[in-house]
């Protein structure tokens, strides 16, 4: 819909929107299947799954959705860490200090107002 008012396309979660309106990171935080996040994100996942509009699914179709996304997701990004865990001394302290550097990334992305175009 913003594409009508000239403005860019972008991918953005409510964790990293939540970042730019100034809520902090907080402790970081292992999720079951989701890997590392912090408080932040994992507040805007929270937010994401009962905003989505898989919600208005039926818990069948919903689920399999979310799980479909959860494993595409995790699929996606397997070589990298892999390739993480194979070259780090503590493989889940690295991982969960690049997430944190990314996400922190992102969000001064986002409060710069850089915004990649999407592929799409």
């Amino acid at each position: 819909p913003a594409t009508a008012w000239d403005r860019p396309a972008h991918q953005a979660n409510f964790g990293q929107t939540l970042g730019v309106w100034g809520v902090a990171a907080g402790p970081s935080v292992q999720l079951p299947l989701f890997g590392p996040s912090d408080v932040r994100d994992s507040v805007g996942k929270l937010v994401e799954l009962f905003t989505s509009p898989y919600s208005a699914l039926s818990a069948g179709p919903s689920i399999a959705l979310r799980v479909t996304d959860t494993v595409d997701g995790r699929a996606t990004v397997l070589p990298a860490s892999d390739l993480l865990e194979r070259a780090s001394l503590d493989y889940y302290s690295t991982l969960r200090d690049v997430t944190a550097k990314r996400r922190a990334e992102l969000v001064a992305e986002g409060k710069a107002g850089l915004v990649k175009q999407d592929a799409r």
